[in-house]
């Protein structure tokens, strides 16, 4: 089976254009058919920014990967019947709590598992191949990933123009590409079912690579943004770092002599931390993954209450008016303090250099 390139996007460009003013009318009265909507290169580029940030789809039921695989009519239907199954029983997961102390995301990933291994069963050899080939290259995402930046919710927060999402973009399409060409050479494809995702050829291939892309990422986010969005970016950091790392935060360096803090907070706050790294611990050898993520932010509340009334201002600063984010809303709810509290100043980021995701 013929490899199908991933990055081989083009804009179509029209040469019709009505630049007169006065020749609007004529061109209201002509039948919507003359023009198509996809007509012009803007219609295009508008789409194309639409869909960014760009990504490696490996789920064998979106069309686009059926098409890449080149799967039968009666391939598409016998998978779409065991998606259907998944789908019921993972719906009845949702709705029924988990049994024999084990959580409902080990439950779940049982149940895509076997959708898995259905699947690839109908395929050809040549097909496994190919899928297990998308699969490390979607894998790659999680090494390196400007979703941090282009995700609808922080692209809307911010009101980043179109020409900012596109240079951001081109450097994660620089790097599926780099990846897509290491894939290329690594001839044992199919370790994407035999070896854990993270010692695969590519995924350990993508890690040397990554470090240098992340700061290629951190100095064009310093040259596309204007300084409002770049404040507004730099408080996001903080709420983030603050609901993984919790009380932890707290303890570094740079916040340490931002804020001031004293030997006798410091001692009750290391306290607080280790106490949230053995009770997250405890919670993840369960396969409670999701109370495990929400302890650092329920115990950063509880040391948030050793720091001073200036120092709490400090910290509200740093981190601004909490960001609706979804995930962030489901990890830790608000951060900080009351809305009508939080500073709305647009200069340069409060605080200590911006914390790494």
């Amino acid at each position: 089976m013929k490899t199908i390139r991933l990055f081989s996007t083009c804009f179509p460009e029209c040469g019709l254009r009505i630049c007169d003013p006065h020749l609007l009318t004529l061109f209201v009265l002509l039948p919507a058919m003359v023009i198509p909507a996809h007509c012009t290169a803007e219609d295009a580029a508008e789409k194309a920014v639409a869909k960014m940030p760009t990504g490696i789809s490996a789920s064998i039921t979106d069309q686009e990967v059926q098409d890449r695989l080149q799967l039968s009519e009666d391939q598409r239907e016998k998978i779409a019947a065991l998606d259907a199954v998944r789908n019921t029983e993972l719906a009845q997961l949702r709705e029924t709590p988990p049994k024999d102390n084990r959580s409902s995301f080990a439950q779940m990933r049982e149940v895509t598992n076997r959708f898995d291994e259905g699947a690839r069963e109908l395929l050809s050899a040549e097909q496994r191949k190919e899928w297990s080939r998308l699969k490390s290259l979607h894998g790659v995402s999680l090494i390196f990933s400007v979703q941090r930046i282009l995700g609808d919710e922080v692209r809307k927060e911010l009101q980043l123009t179109n020409e900012q999402v596109v240079a951001i973009d081109g450097l994660q399409r620089e790097f599926y590409r780099e990846c897509e060409r290491i894939a290329d050479q690594i001839e044992d494809t199919d370790a994407a079912v035999t070896t854990e995702w993270w010692d695969q050829p590519l995924m350990k291939k993508a890690r040397d690579i990554a470090s240098a892309f992340e700061s290629r990422l951190d100095s064009l986010i310093d040259k596309t943004l204007m300084p409002a969005q770049q404040f507004r970016w730099s408080q996001i950091l903080w709420q983030r770092a603050a609901a993984d790392r919790g009380p932890a935060l707290l303890l570094e360096d740079s916040v340490i002599k931002y804020l001031a803090l004293s030997d006798k907070q410091r001692s009750e706050i290391d306290e607080i931390a280790k106490a949230t790294d053995r009770d997250a611990n405890a919670e993840r050898e369960q396969h409670h993954w999701g109370e495990a993520m929400r302890i650092p932010s329920a115990n950063l509340k509880k040391a948030l209450v050793i720091l001073t009334r200036i120092q709490r201002h400090r910290w509200d600063q740093m981190l601004g008016r909490p960001f609706r984010e979804r995930f962030l809303q489901w990890q830790t709810g608000e951060l900080g303090t009351k809305k009508s509290e939080q500073p709305q100043s647009e200069g340069p980021a409060a605080g200590p250099r911006i914390p790494k995701e």
